[in-house]
């Protein structure tokens, strides 16, 4: 991987990669959610297609890492200088004071001097300065997170670097994104800062997101339809597929149910997956009944809500009623896809594992137990024309899980029909979205 130089943070640098479109990414954590991966690694393909002089430089909590799992610039993010003075337990008002301060050190960086800004402003945030002065344009990359409970490390951060990008004149877009619920008087004011400062609206799930939008004072006519960057990632052949499928013990003429399970309390305290035998009772019922196999697929690596601790948990309360294969092994996006369009229907958590699903014409009924995974499946199937097809199963019993998962079976042809003519439309109107994306970028050279 190429090694970049620490850039200048002294105003005689400003020119000094004139040949290239420098366009910053404002990431997050280089985690192992292969979702959240999938979506920067798909938004650096698009960036690439559409021209071979954009340079993207992703600000990442942790470049280092970032470095060994994409072929950009990666540099440190301003986000953890922003939010230094407060966390999750802290209080709002710290936060817009220290948003505040972020964007008066940037007005001073801006139009005063470079050097009376130096006086109050430490290298990492001069070097982001000058670069956010040169740059072509700003994007924030796709995530769920743009919502109450991400506040303090995504929200607040992001929009203090916009109002700074509307200070320096720069276009602030924002791609594949899901959000929401808003939950506190001062998340909405702030996101309503962001909608308000961003020349382009990304998102992921149609209505739900961008009606939230509007109601935070985004005009309509930013706001597009951009799907999911995940989406760009190129697809496995059928060979490549057999062979990953025979490497995880994964029979090639079974009947396939894909299933993902996630402890969120790493998000919530009231987070905790919980009633884990109902959804045995109703997966070892129909898999049984129908001669399946139940394959649990991973999305997230992360120590803090591995997924496969999660399987693990189901797998062994399952026991012996039903033939189980657990994915153990790290794989990548493209691959879980590929393995997750060989299913027959999937059921489960994971927005990405459900997204995989249906953009493969694989039937798929969503599991919520709290409002941040609603929001998201809500979004995602009702893009669909589906959105009954999420269930909240702190209030469903086995026996009604077991007749939605054995319903969804029975019909699993015909909705895969359905399936398939929706994602030809939805293809058409992020296609356009697209263009639209690559025009505001490319309009700024």
């Amino acid at each position: 991987m190429t090694k970049h130089p620490p850039i200048s943070t002294h105003p005689s640098s400003f020119n000094a990669h004139a040949a290239k479109q420098e366009v910053l990414v404002l990431g997050g954590v280089t985690h192992d959610n292969r979702g959240d991966l999938a979506m920067m690694e798909g938004l650096f393909i698009g960036l690439r297609e559409m021209s071979s002089n954009i340079a993207p430089i992703l600000y990442s909590w942790n470049p280092k890492h970032s470095r060994t799992v994409f072929d950009v610039e990666c540099r440190h993010s301003p986000d953890l200088d922003i939010s230094s003075q407060f966390s999750s337990r802290s209080s709002r008002i710290i936060a817009i004071i220290e948003m505040a301060w972020f964007v008066i050190r940037f007005a001073l960086f801006r139009f005063v001097s470079f050097r009376v800004a130096r006086l109050f402003t430490n290298a990492n945030l001069l070097g982001f300065f000058v670069q956010l002065s040169r740059a072509s344009a700003v994007i924030v990359h796709g995530s769920g997170s743009f919502n109450s409970y991400w506040w303090h490390d995504w929200v607040y951060p992001k929009t203090a670097c916009a109002i700074a990008a509307r200070l320096a004149g720069k276009p602030i877009l924002m791609t594949s994104q899901g959000v929401g619920p808003f939950e506190h008087v001062l998340d909405r004011l702030v996101a309503s800062l962001f909608f308000r400062a961003a020349t382009y609206l990304g998102v992921r799930d149609a209505d739900q997101s961008a009606n939230i939008m509007r109601r935070l004072g985004a005009q309509s006519s930013r706001i597009w339809q951009s799907g999911d960057n995940a989406l760009l990632l190129p697809k496995l052949s059928d060979a490549e597929l057999n062979i990953l499928l025979e490497a995880e013990g994964i029979p090639l003429t079974e009947l396939l149910i894909g299933v993902n399970v996630r402890d969120a309390t790493s998000y919530s305290s009231s987070f905790h997956e919980g009633q884990l035998d109902k959804l045995a009772t109703a997966l070892s019922e129909i898999a049984i009944r129908h001669g399946a196999r139940l394959v649990f697929i991973p999305i997230s690596y992360d120590s803090a809500d591995d997924d496969r601790r999660s399987a693990e948990n189901l797998a062994r309360i399952i026991g012996d009623r039903a033939p189980i294969t657990v994915v153990r092994n790290e794989r990548s996006a493209a691959e879980l896809r590929a393995l997750i369009s060989r299913m027959s229907i999937c059921v489960g958590t994971s927005y990405h594992f459900l997204l995989f699903a249906l953009s493969s014409n694989v039937p798929a009924i969503g599991l919520f137990r709290n409002a941040y995974y609603r929001q998201k499946q809500s979004g995602l199937f009702g893009l669909f024309g589906h959105p009954e097809l999420c269930i909240d199963t702190s209030l469903a019993s086995a026996s009604e899980l077991t007749e939605r998962i054995g319903r969804l079976m029975v019909e699993r042809t015909e909705l895969s029909c359905e399936l398939e003519r929706a994602n030809v439309t939805l293809a058409e109107k992020t296609a356009h979205a697209y263009a639209q994306f690559a025009h505001a970028i490319c309009a700024t050279n």
